[in-house]
């Protein structure tokens, strides 16, 4: 109280502060491991580059507002360029891989009809392939690009997930025949439901034979760089028209960050001059979707500036040492699990119960996982091995909690 009887309107306000964020967390688990993919624990680097880009709120609409801001951002996205291997003519950060996908769609479309940026579709009948396990996020650009749902191609899968060369090259074949004006090819690097990986080589080389567009979504395939095998993937994306990651799943950013590499130079196919702004050569407004936005790379630049490159690497990299320890623990408990590229394991044959008990189970041992359908129409738990704040001993505690339910009596 002040000295007129009057409640201090500062700890009147903070009481309601600590009242909406006791409302906002309630219903969320206090402890325990999450192992279900979508959500990371962000490493404290990026969270001090969050806090540091929101408190000072600088514009990035142009180079002259950004300043150092900027030239930091172009730094940090050019350093993680080197990591993928990726074209680095354009780097635009993004609120995800749906915003992404939607500007690699745009360049594709651009690079595709000559006409486009003036006169938009007109009459061409466009097509876009994509696995059967292709991410939604595809349509819903399709949409959004006056295309429609029609213009997405979904391609018959091999038996490991991935989409088949041999359907896509028929289809592609089929449509032209047709009058269809074939535009791009988005393969999935880690589809959603059990981390499939597109053949980007077979890809890459019908994209090349038909001059097609070829985007790589590597939401979570973004992180196989960081593999005992990123030689060969680093080669791979370099031979993609863009590819997108996603540092807020795999490289432990708070959410939502993107990042979309194309081998487009920077400030073309979106750049629309206004009076209000000044003249730039490569102004970020003109490389994205926003006009205006915030700092959203700093959590990613804040995190290369404090471990270093090899840190950097280190950190991202043992999702990889984490996933061999858990195929090893359940190997011990006697799971047999299939090895796979990226840092997911997945238990197709989930014992009596069923899915839906085994997942159940596992919450009751504060372990949160995730139920699956793949597209075979069965049910499975998908295990995420991307955060970095497992500890090894819950990695073993889980694999004995699985054993433990497989080993229940019918």
């Amino acid at each position: 109280m002040t000295a007129n009887g009057v409640k201090d309107e500062r700890l009147f306000v903070e009481d309601r502060l600590e009242r909406l964020a006791a409302r906002l967390t309630a219903g969320r688990p206090q402890d325990g491991f999450d192992f279900a993919l979508g959500r990371t624990t962000p490493h404290p680097a990026a969270l001090f580059g969050a806090r540091l880009a929101v408190e000072n709120n600088v514009q990035h609409a142009t180079v002259r507002s950004a300043g150092v801001w900027l030239t930091e951002e172009r730094q940090a996205l050019a350093q993680l360029a080197d990591f993928l291997g990726t074209e680095t003519k354009s780097a635009v950060p993004t609120s995800g891989g749906a915003e992404a996908l939607l500007v690699a769609l745009f360049y594709a479309l651009d690079a595709a009809l000559p006409d486009y940026r003036t006169r938009g579709i007109s009459s061409a009948k466009v097509r876009i392939y994509l696995s059967q396990e292709g991410h939604a996020a595809v349509a819903k650009a399709a949409r959004l690009l006056g295309l429609g749902d029609d213009a997405v191609v979904r391609v018959r899968l091999r038996d490991d997930g991935a989409i088949d060369p041999n359907d896509l090259t028929d289809r592609i074949g089929k449509d032209l025949a047709a009058g269809f004006t074939p535009v791009a090819i988005v393969a999935t690097i880690g589809t959603t439901v059990d981390g499939a990986l597109d053949d980007l080589d077979r890809l890459a080389t019908i994209a090349a034979s038909r001059r097609l567009w070829l985007h790589a979504d590597a939401a979570w395939g973004g992180i196989l760089p960081f593999s005992p095998d990123g030689d060969a993937w680093r080669a791979r994306f370099r031979r993609c028209s863009s590819v997108s990651v996603d540092p807020h799943k795999t490289f432990h950013c708070p959410l939502g960050l993107g990042v979309l590499y194309t081998d487009r130079p920077r400030g073309n196919a979106l750049r629309v001059d206004a009076a209000y702004v000044p003249k730039e050569d490569d102004p970020p407004w003109a490389q994205g979707i926003p006009w205006s936005r915030g700092a959203i790379a700093l959590p990613l630049v804040a995190l290369l500036a404090a471990l270093g490159a090899g840190g950097f690497a280190a950190l991202v990299g043992d999702a990889f040492r984490r996933a061999d320890r858990l195929r090893t623990a359940l190997g011990r408990e006697g799971v047999a699990v299939a090895d796979a590229p990226l840092p997911i394991v997945t238990l197709a044959e989930t014992g009596r119960g069923g899915a839906a008990a085994l997942v159940e189970a596992l919450a009751s041992c504060k372990y949160r996982t995730s139920p699956v359908r793949f597209a075979s129409g069965k049910l499975g738990v998908r295990i995420g091995l991307f955060d970095h704040a497992i500890p090894d001993d819950a990695l073993d505690g889980l694999a004995r909690a699985i054993g433990a339910f497989y080993r229940k009596p019918t």
